[in-house]
């Protein structure tokens, strides 16, 4: 419906065009705005005129890293993910923040664990330049503690050690867990705590024909109604195998779809 005409309203809208322009590789691009009135009607008409110019092209893309392992997988991302951007292309923001996110998730799939896309920036260099760029992505060391002052520690391809469920549902036992276990064990427990697991099931499945080998604990209260291997199949971080990220949704994923829990 009509609006009332508002000058600072118009303003605010070519701001917004001009970074849009900015985000899409036109830095040297313009936008103006022309009000035609009609004072018969009482009407406004706003006209936004863009005039773009030469949008800026990054001819050279180069990582800023002395991981040797980040920059293999790197390499990797450059053939596998379709959102990897390889010179000469139009600088665009939108897509370089996609390729970002993309990236990210693809270290974590190869099994770098922790790896999170606030630790890529992007660095352009236009220098003695018309309307080129270099692109330098930029990775951040990774730091344990940072608030305790501790050292850098490299990124490095990981894999999963220990595979632990706790299974914290007593509806199913029979006796009184509060004063056959907790109490036995001096366990006092306060608002807001959860059931500790007193009982351990380790749970250790190979497969000979194809070297499969699974290996679990199960810390559980009283008896254990659940069929571990039924669980321990829906994991897909399995002991003494490479962490990857996708993996971790998926088994969570896998459990709920169970309907057990």
């Amino acid at each position: 419906p009509p609006v009332i005409f508002d000058s600072l309203t118009m303003d605010v809208t070519l701001k917004q065009l001009q970074l849009y322009l900015q985000r899409k590789g036109f830095f040297k691009g313009n936008v103006r705005a022309e009000v035609e009135y009609n004072d018969k009607k009482q009407k406004a008409t706003p006209t936004y005129i863009f005039e773009p110019g030469t949008p800026f092209i990054v001819d050279s893309v180069f990582l800023r890293t002395n991981n040797q392992t980040l920059r293999t997988i790197y390499n990797y991302f450059l053939v596998d993910n379709p959102h990897a951007l390889e010179a000469p292309f139009q600088f665009d923001a939108d897509k370089l923040g996609k390729m970002r996110s993309e990236l990210a998730e693809f270290y974590r799939d190869e099994s770098v664990y922790g790896f999170r896309s606030s630790y890529l920036s992007f660095e352009v260099d236009s220098l003695n330049r018309d309307s080129t760029l270099a692109l330098a992505i930029q990775i951040a060391s990774r730091v344990k503690n940072k608030e305790d002052g501790q050292a850098k520690k490299p990124f490095q391809r990981t894999k999963v050690n220990e595979v632990h469920f706790h299974i914290l549902d007593t509806n199913f036992y029979e006796g009184n867990f509060k004063k056959e276990y907790l109490e036995a064990n001096n366990i006092r427990l306060t608002a807001g705590d959860r059931l500790p697991t007193i009982d351990t099931l380790r749970y250790d499945w190979y497969e000979g024909d194809s070297s499969e080998h699974r290996i679990a604990t199960f810390y559980y209260n009283g008896q254990l109604k659940i069929d571990p291997e039924l669980i321990e199949f829906q994991n897909l971080l399995e002991a003494e195998n490479w962490y990857r990220g996708k993996n971790v949704d998926q088994s969570f994923n896998r459990l709920i779809q169970l309907n057990l829990f």
